[in-house]
């Protein structure tokens, strides 16, 4: 679906121009074949004879039935129509740069350009917490959140008053309540941004009905005959009921009064009790200081349902005029974004697009294509702050964070894709600085960043995802 109006350009002085662009106000991404209608008239006042037009375009999302097309001759103050069948790639949301190159006996007369937009106008950017039980504005399970969404238009024209739905969840770690206001948005101005007027509220389920993981292990007793004791033996195993795993235990150390337990050949556990040297020996292992779902938590995709409304223009070419002509039309899209739920180490959102934007810097003396503008651009190294938050109840001591884009075209590695946050004390929060290359032929009005959290002692820490917005300069 085409959203926005048609601009085009002709050589002044050429011998065929073209008279009348007209687009389809069907041809939409993931649609069917339409069709791009180019009229054509003969200025001069001689018949011209073998015309051709083709048509190229960019970025690389449409494909088009036949590129080239014999129009034949066109006689003096003549017009002819050439139609182009094409389709746009599905999901593909942005302006298209289209090239007419018009020949006459294989001599190139002139060239048109025209830009049209395909897509949603207002696209996802970003979510953060209002509002949640223990106030540190993070998704945990058992808790009841409010949920806030920003939109943006990265367009030349004025989106009009999206309707977003937030669909229930298939994943039953999270429970979809309502909307205090339907989730709806304001006019969204052209290069503007806007967050939703009200909240999604959404309950989340306790830890031991997500994925049916508990919170913590149970203490084991592990025996192991015979009065002998044996260095480095091992004490026995036990499935994990967290992780569906065999865990296995190992005692080391050279005498009865130095023992230590291992889990998996791992450090040494700290919260181990002794209880028998005798026959059988026996030790009671109280469980790892966090299980897997502690750890990393639990990521639940969300869908929104988006409707929009807006007027398309279009240009006719009934009796051989120009005019212009609107109609009514609306566009249901759906879009899905990440969320996780617990965790220890977390990424703590901007509030808002504003606070987004503040956490992006593309100054001048970052990059030498930098214009300081505010704004990411293709060709331009930003500089990201990212803020990582704990929200466990124990320091974490060794915490470090790498950074990748789920996009092409984008240079994560420009500097160094990981930081090093070092301790975070429970309940504080930790940031960091990422320089971003975005290449000069990256296409598309966002990235996707995802990055991944881990810890020297405890591993693998879970990953989050985040979205940042980038403006094409048309």
């Amino acid at each position: 679906m085409i959203i926005g109006s048609d601009e085009f350009d002709m050589t002044v002085g050429a011998d065929i121009v073209v008279e009348d662009i007209d687009i389809d106000k069907d041809l939409q991404p993931g649609g069917p074949l339409k069709d791009i209608g180019i009229d054509l008239r003969n200025i001069t006042t001689t018949d011209i004879e073998d015309v051709e037009i083709r048509i190229d375009w960019y970025p690389y999302v449409v494909d088009v039935n036949d590129d080239r097309l014999e129009i034949g001759p066109i006689r003096v103050g003549g017009r002819e129509e050439a139609t182009f069948e094409m389709d746009i790639d599905a999901d593909f949301a942005g302006y298209v740069q289209f090239e007419l190159q018009i020949e006459a006996d294989r001599k190139v007369v002139n060239l048109v350009y025209f830009t049209a937009y395909f897509g949603m106008r207002s696209q996802y950017i970003s979510h953060w917490i209002t509002d949640d039980d223990d106030g540190d504005d993070i998704a945990e399970p058992g808790e009841e959140i409010e949920l806030r969404i920003a939109r943006w238009n990265p367009t030349n024209e004025q989106a009009s008053y999206p309707e977003v739905t937030m669909l229930d969840p298939s994943d039953d770690a999270i429970v979809y309540v309502d909307t205090s206001e339907d989730g709806g948005y304001d006019h969204i101005p052209a290069q503007g941004m806007r967050n939703s007027n009200g909240e999604y509220k959404l309950t989340i389920a306790d830890a031991g009905d997500i994925s049916g993981e508990s919170d913590a292990l149970t203490a084991t007793t592990l025996e192991l005959s015979g009065a002998t004791w044996i260095p480095d033996a091992f004490v026995g195993g036990t499935l994990n009921p967290n992780t569906g795993q065999l865990e296995v235990y190992t005692i080391t150390g050279n005498d009865e009064t130095t023992i230590e337990v291992e889990l998996n050949g791992k450090d040494p556990m700290d919260d181990v009790a002794i209880a028998s040297f005798g026959d059988p020996f026996e030790i009671i292992v109280e469980g790892a200081p966090y299980n897997q779902f502690e750890l990393e938590g639990h990521t639940v995709e969300f869908t929104l349902s988006v409707e929009e409304e807006w007027y398309f223009t279009w240009k006719s070419r009934e009796h051989r005029r120009k005019f212009t002509g609107e109609e009514e039309r609306s566009e249901d899209d759906d879009f899905t974004f990440t969320m996780r739920i617990g965790g220890i180490i977390r990424y703590l959102p901007p509030k808002g697009y504003d606070d987004l934007m503040d956490a992006i810097s593309d100054d001048t003396g970052l990059g030498p294509n930098n214009n300081g503008n505010g704004i990411p651009e293709p060709g331009e190294i930003i500089e990201i702050t990212v803020t990582l938050v704990n929200i466990s109840d124990s320091d974490v001591e060794d915490v470090e964070a790498r950074l990748e884009s789920l996009d092409d075209d984008v240079d994560t590695d420009y500097d160094d894709d990981r930081m090093v946050y070092g301790e975070i004390r429970d309940g504080r929060s930790k940031s960091k600085k990422y320089l971003v290359e975005i290449e000069d032929n990256f296409e598309g009005n966002k990235i996707t960043f995802e990055l991944i959290i881990e810890d020297g002692d405890l591993g693998d820490l879970g990953k989050d995802e985040f979205t940042i917005p980038v403006g094409n300069v048309q």
